[in-house]
């Protein structure tokens, strides 16, 4: 099949980013042929050009004279720009069946549905469907697929039985901040990636070395892939408050994944006492169990066959 994704920028390694490198890598693995359209063509950079060094496809670049079997594009900018430039073109032709707009969030006018009648949605949590459906008076039809995680990239790892290493990927300095005062108090060694001011092309070293993990979202199935201890928290700009779930088991992810492990499941207060709480709730029996749950709900090829699933 033809596939067209969408997003509306890769100059950075969040988690839509994350989300589209992890469905092209599934739907070319599977012998599909995968073109990429950016909303913002002028925002290339770290993931476009990762997708061009491992998956050998150049963003920006749409076929010619042929037919598309489905499209799945994230955010309103990319859908403008897709309906204006791409759907209008004489020598392609769609199958509106398959028009998909992939909804990643609550909070970002970017994230919210486009109203282009001929499109179909998907959500990554239950939060985010039920924001959708709310959005579209509940006239059109929303999936829910949870985000993709390539579990054989984030392998298998071990941790020590009790914490030494720390990490953290909040994009909060002042939460970092707190967090590496409470390892210097615990005797922890503490490491961090924001996004946007220390990003890496591969966090899978840092991960391989911590015992415990500070993300939300794909920070954290990316790090129970790797058999590692979670807790669910952060401080981010565009919420009015700061929350935390906590330490993510076996028990408790299938209500955390309903907010998308954001900490608006319990809505707790990442405060000193609260995080130090969850720390001492750290135990070697997580880990593997982890990495089975990411493997039963999110592995990118049972996400990828999902997504295939719902095209007509």
């Amino acid at each position: 099949m033809n596939i067209i994704l969408g997003c509306n920028h890769l100059h950075e390694l969040g988690g839509s980013e994350q989300h589209l490198f992890s469905l092209a890598k599934e739907f070319k693995s599977l012998k599909h042929n995968v073109f990429i359209l950016l909303g913002n063509f002028t925002l290339k950079g770290k993931m476009s050009d990762l997708i061009k060094k491992e998956l050998n496809i150049d963003v920006d670049i749409m076929p010619t004279n042929t037919t598309i079997d489905a499209v799945f594009l994230s955010h309103q900018s990319t859908v403008n720009r897709f309906v204006k430039e791409v759907y209008s073109r004489n020598d392609l032709k769609f199958n509106d069946q398959n028009l998909f707009q992939i909804c990643h969030g609550i909070f970002s006018q970017l994230e919210f549905p486009s109203f282009w009648h001929k499109l179909k949605y998907i959500a990554i949590s239950e939060e985010v469907q039920e924001s959708v459906l709310n959005k579209t008076n509940g006239n059109k039809l929303v999936y829910h697929i949870l985000n993709p995680v390539d579990t054989k990239y984030f392998y298998h790892t071990t941790s020590n039985s009790s914490i030494e290493n720390v990490y953290s990927l909040s994009q909060n300095d002042d939460f970092n901040k707190l967090i590496s005062e409470i390892c210097f108090d615990f005797g922890f060694n503490f490491n961090k990636n924001n996004k946007h001011t220390n990003p890496t092309y591969d966090i899978r070293e840092n991960l391989k070395n911590a015992d415990l993990v500070f993300s939300l979202g794909r920070g954290c199935y990316e790090a129970m892939s790797m058999c590692k201890n979670v807790i669910v928290a952060d401080s981010r700009g565009y919420m009015s408050n700061s929350y935390m779930d906590g330490l993510v088991n076996a028990e408790n992810f299938g209500y955390f994944v309903k907010n998308n492990c954001s900490g608006r499941y319990l809505k707790n207060k990442p405060t000193k006492e609260n995080i130090v709480d969850e720390i001492n709730k750290y135990t070697l029996k997580n880990c593997e169990v982890n990495r089975v749950v990411i493997k039963t709900f999110c592995d990118s090829k049972k996400i990828a066959d999902d997504y295939l699933t719902i095209i007509e």
